[in-house]
């Protein structure tokens, strides 16, 4: 049985591509493309595409709050990330996102549980769980 080739977004989230429809994960690794060539409105469209078909895709709201901090809106990344780590508590990308957030924000208590949860999840990469 032949298995699809895996995406950069698979090896990120590997079971991303089992949860969710593949035209959701195009949607978002076109995204991610846009953003590596420094289309940021392009890849906030892109990810918001793939929100509209999978409300709980929580690869494209990582990525969306990562945009809202990049324009200084950190009420709306700490929304986006508080929602990723709702919908996914293994995603060690998420609790350093809001750690990062709740730094920025003066709320270092807060912080710093959110960051060593984060160095709690298991890390997944393209060579298995770490």
């Amino acid at each position: 049985m032949d298995q699809a080739p895996r995406t950069r977004t698979s090896w990120m989230f590997p079971s991303i591509e089992k949860k969710f429809p593949p035209a959701v994960v195009k949607e978002f690794e076109a995204g991610r493309k846009a953003e590596q060539r420094g289309e940021m409105d392009a890849a906030v469209r892109l990810y918001e595409a793939a929100l509209h078909e999978a409300p709980d895709f929580y690869p494209a709201l990582n990525s969306l709050g990562v945009r809202h901090l990049q324009k200084g809106e950190s009420a709306g990344g700490e929304a986006e990330f508080r929602r990723v780590i709702e919908l996914n508590q293994n995603g060690a990308q998420a609790y350093f996102n809001l750690g990062n957030v709740l730094f920025l924000t003066n709320r270092t208590a807060r912080q710093s549980r959110r960051w060593k949860r984060g160095f709690g999840c298991r890390l997944r990469t393209r060579w298995g769980i770490i």
